[in-house]
């Protein structure tokens, strides 16, 4: 899955990626839910929903708390400064980006337009037209592939 996001932001970062069409995805699903009594705060209490998990990935990264779940031989050594290093970079990666798509639906509900929500993708053509948006965008996507290779090692150290 990380592969594929990653994959995902070197596509939009290249620009290779093909524009989504209007209506289609979340928008039309943010619309939907827009439309309905409350559908504003909902679409918001999304919003802060999704920052709200960015936020808890970037304490995790800061405070190791990943380094709880690792055995011994996974927290020591240099395989283990490697595993820190990995997992700080996925954490941070991923926070970021959930921060994005998060932003992008409060800003929806704030002006009551559907099409300013949008998923990942929206939100790394978001990082993408900032100032250094190409740098950042393969900064998200080597984060989420250090996530991924993470996760592998968390799978073989997991402490039972």
């Amino acid at each position: 899955v990380y592969g594929t996001i990653a994959y995902s932001a070197v596509d939009v970062a290249t620009g290779s990626a093909r524009t989504s069409g209007s209506g289609g995805g979340t928008e039309s699903m943010t619309a939907t839910l827009m439309n309905r009594p409350g559908g504003q705060l909902l679409v918001g209490a999304v919003g802060v929903g999704i920052v709200a998990v960015g936020v808890a990935h970037l304490v995790t990264a800061w405070r190791e708390s990943y380094l709880k779940k690792l055995d011994g031989e996974g927290r020591s050594g240099s395989s283990g400064t490697a595993f820190r290093w990995l997992a700080r970079t996925g954490y941070v990666a991923k926070g970021l980006a959930l921060g994005v798509v998060g932003v992008l639906f409060l800003s929806a509900a704030a002006t009551h337009q559907a099409k300013k929500s949008g998923g990942l993708d929206q939100a790394l053509r978001t990082v993408l037209d900032q100032p250094f948006g190409p740098v950042l965008l393969a900064a998200i996507g080597l984060g989420f592939a250090a996530y991924g290779l993470f996760s592998f090692v968390q799978a073989r150290h997991l402490d039972r």
